[in-house]
């Protein structure tokens, strides 16, 4: 398992976290999974750890001309590169709104290509969970690869190739 910062809601605002592992992309059915887990408005959304580079400070963003309306720009982070997505647009609502506390996640890069970005409004924590509790359901939508209830929540789980695949064509 990954080494990670575990943190609490009330910590997330200075969340900063790297992950050292290489992605596992196998979770037998009985095992749990970790997510970082945060807030779009007032949605729960999560992603698997394995995913995760790093959860950084807000980047200043460069816009691209005629990109597609999903991405906001590029950024620099330590000499690289990443490329920030609007994930509120990718998932069909509208452009993001600025936050309190927001937070950058920078998914692992796969195959040497520029590293995905995207802005969350807050952090909520890293989770386990039983991988039996997460529900595959096509009408999510092509983002989203499952869902469960946490906490009187619904945690909505992002697909990172997704984000990857958008950033490719």
């Amino acid at each position: 398992m990954p080494a990670i910062l575990e943190t609490s809601p009330a910590q997330s605002d200075m969340l900063e976290l790297v992950v050292a592992a290489e992605p596992s992309h196998s979770v037998r059915p009985d095992e749990n999974a970790r997510f970082v887990t945060f807030f779009l408005g007032e949605d729960l959304y999560g992603i698997s750890a394995d995913e995760i580079a790093e959860v950084t400070h807000p980047l200043p963003v460069s816009p691209l001309p005629n990109g597609p309306e999903f991405l906001d720009g590029i950024s620099p982070l330590r000499g690289e590169i990443v490329a920030v997505v609007d994930l509120q647009r990718m998932l069909g609502g509208s452009a993001s709104r600025s936050a309190v506390r927001p937070k950058i996640v920078v998914l692992r890069s796969a195959d040497n290509e520029t590293q995905p970005a995207f802005k969350v409004d807050r952090m909520h924590e890293l989770m386990s969970l039983d991988s039996r509790i997460l529900t595959a359901d096509k009408d999510l939508g092509p983002i989203i690869l499952a869902a469960a209830k946490v906490d009187e929540r619904i945690l909505k789980v992002i697909k990172p190739e997704a984000i990857r695949d958008a950033l490719r064509s």
